[in-house]
């Protein structure tokens, strides 16, 4: 009978030795999964995370919540809910490689890990943009064209939001907060898009002092941008491609001086700069820039530039179709000026020259006879698209508040235009009262010489002044 219990007391002890050995085997393998586990849901602990982008965020966290959930009820029901026995648990278990945390912060945080609480406060930061973010649309009311995008922002982000809370909170009653900022939404879009349309590039300032030329300025500005590409953090989540530039300063002012002296030592100069990104082709990043001097005793107003910011809140976008291309666009990837657009009226400036000044090339070059013949007759609509487009171009001008720019090709184009409409009028019915014009013929042929010139160094170096 002694034999036999002891026997038994011997089973025993095995069978509990063994049983401890597979718990601790099974214990370091949890430990290393609620690890993993506590270290994602670190993940979720900031407001700043959601905000940045809400959707895929709230799509994580709903995942990791449910596996959360299924896995800490498995952890409870095999250890316990109890933080000694937990620590009792894990303190004998040894510790599995590639863990973080030691047993004592295991437990402390699995049993701090209130998830559903979590849950809650997420809920209340998607609540808390939509509500936030409503109220911005609303106080912005007739907004300046340019703060029509953020308007729409509001709106979207506001939309969002409350999408977001409703997915996290099915049974939240948010009906009509979606519904208002559905209808904020549609209308403000629209408003957004037929803006873009309208919104013109700046251009040149026609009342910059100087000293510097402003295609030139523009110029270094963008190849400084394109040599310093961390010269702020753009407002915008995308790449940013120095694209075109244009000074909108009136004058250099006075950033910096000496604080005994007052000399100054420290020039700047705004600059309105154009960004490509990789998100929308169609779409142009645009912000107010602020470029700098060197900081030094007599600096002068003028180039180098050695630093470069933007100025708070003044950034918006437009389409890029609607930037001006000139020289001040720079010559590398898609900033450069060439565009069809120039490509068109440099010929039809070029073809308008060459017939007005045919009775000066032809003894010349009598091998131009054959195009020269070809060229004149298509007088009437040469001189016809010559006279609008030059007109339209200068009306464009007028509203964009730069007359001077492109002014001698449009001033040359409509004076030879209606030189050759008086000439050779088609259509036009003497209502017209082109006859009263008084552009005599003897003008065609020096002002065909000087059309062809014009059209020629449009080609070569458009969007210099008056080109």
């Amino acid at each position: 009978m002694t034999r036999w219990i002891a026997g038994m007391m011997t089973l025993l002890l095995l069978t509990m030795h063994f049983a401890a050995d597979r718990c601790a085997a099974g214990a370091g393998d949890d430990w290393k999964k609620m690890d993993a586990l506590l270290t994602e849901r670190e993940a979720f602990l900031y407001e700043s995370a959601f905000s940045k982008d809400p959707e895929p965020f709230v799509e994580n966290w709903l995942k990791f919540k449910d596996t959360f959930t299924r896995e800490a009820a498995k952890f409870t029901e095999t250890y316990g809910s109890d933080r000694n026995s937990l620590n009792q648990v894990f303190e004998s278990a040894s510790k599995p490689a590639g863990v973080s945390r030691e047993s004592y912060q295991l437990v402390n945080e699995f049993l701090g890990a209130d998830i559903d609480r979590l849950h809650e406060t997420i809920v209340g930061w998607a609540e808390s943009i939509g509500r936030d973010q409503f109220r911005s649309w609303g106080q912005l009311t007739d907004p300046d064209p340019r703060k029509i995008e953020l308007k729409n922002k509001y709106a979207q982000r506001a939309l969002l939001g409350y999408r977001m809370a409703a997915r996290l909170n099915p049974d939240g009653d948010y009906g009509d907060a979606l519904k208002a900022c559905e209808d904020a939404a549609k209308e403000t879009l629209a408003q957004y898009r037929k803006n873009l349309e309208s919104l013109p590039w700046p251009g040149h300032n026609p009342a910059f002092k100087g000293p510097g030329k402003p295609d030139a300025l523009a110029k270094a500005a963008l190849q400084f941008l394109r040599d310093n590409p961390s010269w702020s953090k753009p407002e915008y989540d995308d790449e940013h491609i120095p694209y075109a530039a244009s000074v909108t300063g009136s004058d250099w002012e006075i950033w910096k001086r000496a604080p005994v002296t007052q000399e100054t030592t420290q020039y700047s100069l705004d600059i309105t700069v154009a960004f490509t990104g990789a998100k929308d082709p169609d779409i142009v990043y645009v912000y107010t820039m602020v470029f700098y001097t060197e900081e030094e005793a007599g600096v002068k107003k003028g180039l180098p530039f050695k630093y470069a910011s933007s100025k708070q809140y003044q950034k918006f976008q437009m389409l890029k179709k609607n930037v001006r291309q000139s020289a001040s666009s720079g010559s590398s990837g898609s900033g450069s000026g060439f565009g069809l657009g120039r490509l068109i009226i440099a010929l039809l400036w070029i073809a308008g020259g060459l017939i007005g000044a045919r009775s000066i090339l032809q003894p010349k070059f009598p091998a131009l006879k054959p195009l020269l013949n070809t060229l004149t007759s298509l007088t009437m609509p040469v001189g016809l698209a010559m006279t609008v487009i030059g007109l339209l171009g200068f009306l464009w001008n007028l509203v964009r508040f730069v007359p001077h720019a492109s002014f001698a090709m449009q001033a040359t184009g409509v004076i030879l235009g209606i030189i050759f409409l008086k000439k050779n009028p088609g259509p036009i019915p003497p209502s017209a009262g082109l006859d009263k014009i008084p552009l005599p013929p003897t003008l065609e042929a020096p002002m065909g010489l000087v059309t062809l010139i014009l059209g020629a160094a449009h080609l070569l170096f458009g969007g210099l002044p008056l080109l």
